[in-house]
């Protein structure tokens, strides 16, 4: 994992044909220079586990997403209790929904949004103490007397 090599703003500035997700071609092209942003310990343990089970599991939710949308139609389709999004700022993936927040707030009863500007898609990983603090407090606040 690393962190994005460039933020939105400038990747928002590529022509076109350069405004492409292409994981192939990344991994084609050998390591990235941007620094990793997990412990070698803990993509050993990355690796290991998709060493041990390979990607059959994790791809099969995608492979299964217009089932699961099928089988799941009857199911009301929001979400009645409370919840917290912590938005990555500098998330290419996320940047690509339009109007993500406000779709999110028509599906989610009790949603309270927070941000981390110059994270990129590992948020997590990149401001562990950020979203520690985020989740604790949110916590904190609704779930305590």
């Amino acid at each position: 994992m690393r962190k994005n090599p460039m933020s939105l703003a400038e990747y928002a500035e590529l022509p076109d044909e350069e405004r492409v997700a292409d994981l192939i071609a990344r991994v084609k092209a050998g390591p990235s220079s941007t620094p990793s942003i997990i412990a070698e310990e803990e993509l050993h343990v990355f690796a290991s586990a998709f060493k041990a089970g390979g990607f059959t599991g994790p791809i099969n939710w995608y492979r299964n997403w217009s089932r699961n949308w099928s089988t799941t139609a009857h199911v009301p389709q929001t979400i009645e209790v409370p919840a917290l999004y912590i938005k990555a700022g500098n998330d290419l993936a996320t940047a690509a929904i339009p109007d993500l927040e406000s779709r999110m707030a028509g599906h989610v009863t009790d949603l309270e949004i927070r941000e981390v500007p110059e994270s990129g898609h590992w948020l997590q990983q990149e401001f562990p103490d950020e979203v520690s603090g985020f989740m604790v407090d949110w916590l904190t606040r609704r779930f305590t007397s």
